[in-house]
């Protein structure tokens, strides 16, 4: 019998906004399992969590992070506007992720990571591996209409989302063998109706409501590739809602309990069986 070692475990933590914090759960339960994680590719909130926990390998540090931010946190985080576009610099977003990552560089981070965006010029998928890593991860979170795109070289590049929600493509890329991903879109949340009797919906619900199908479809593509998929049960909030992180949090962890005798097998070494002679 001969050893052929352990996987390399890949981490494809999604976007979705507050729901984001349902990552930490996961997370959570994966070092209480002392599953390995040896890479981890995040988009828009996934860079925010994974990026952070790539750099200080803290988790339990992370999630009192979240329950002692509080809604007046969160606007000053995301509230520098810049008169001339109108939108949001991510100044203070840069401030805040360094604040418990220090100037990190990707070379230096603690777990190999590569945080997603999406280029505007050639319309493709981008990772950033290179630099500054508060930076990038505040790229990734680039929501188109509120943050300020980043022009990197001949680039502009903005939220990870609008081509990979969940970065299972991008975490093979640096060289995982099995993946776990974490789908924050894993349905499309029907429109709020004004009147239900004859459909009148309002002009942002119908917007909102169109966006959120393309999240999901994208993110159903994303993950086919997968070979464990989690999709916390989170509600339906909007992607910049401020919540209390506990109760997301928890939807994370129940969510890889439930799968987690199959994230083990899958992260044990492998034996190939050799023919007797």
């Amino acid at each position: 019998m001969k050893i052929i070692g352990k996987p390399k475990i890949g981490l494809a933590l999604g976007g979705g906004g507050a729901r984001g914090l349902a990552h930490i759960g996961v997370i959570k339960v994966l070092e209480r399992e002392k599953i390995p994680i040896d890479y981890i590719a995040g988009t828009s909130a996934g860079a925010l969590i994974g990026g952070i926990y790539a750099a200080t390998k803290n988790i339990k540090k992370i999630e009192e992070i979240s329950q002692k931010l509080n809604y007046r946190d969160f606007i000053r985080t995301f509230s520098d506007i810049t008169l001339k576009s109108g939108l949001v610099k991510g100044r203070n977003a840069i401030k805040f992720i360094e604040k418990y990552t220090g100037k990190i560089t990707f070379e230096q981070m603690k777990i190999p990571f590569r945080a997603v965006t999406t280029d505007l010029v050639t319309g493709k998928t981008y990772m950033l591996y290179k630099g500054n890593v508060a930076k990038a991860i505040r790229t990734s979170c680039s929501i188109p209409g509120l943050f300020k795109p980043l022009k990197y070289g001949n680039k502009i590049l903005i939220d990870g989302g609008v081509t990979e929600q969940v970065p299972v493509k991008s975490v093979k890329m640096m060289g995982a063998e099995k993946t776990i991903a974490v789908n924050l879109n894993r349905k499309h949340f029907p429109p709020k109706f004004k009147d239900k009797s004859n459909g009148k919906i309002s002009p942002i619900a119908n917007l909102m409501s169109a966006i959120n199908i393309m999240i999901y479809n994208v993110a159903k593509q994303n993950v086919k590739t997968a070979d464990i998929i989690l999709a916390p049960e989170i509600p339906d909030i909007p992607l910049t809602k401020f919540v209390n992180g506990a109760e997301y949090i928890k939807i994370g962890e129940k969510e890889c309990e439930k799968h987690i005798d199959k994230i083990k097998w899958m992260s044990k070494r492998r034996f190939l069986l050799m023919p007797v002679s």
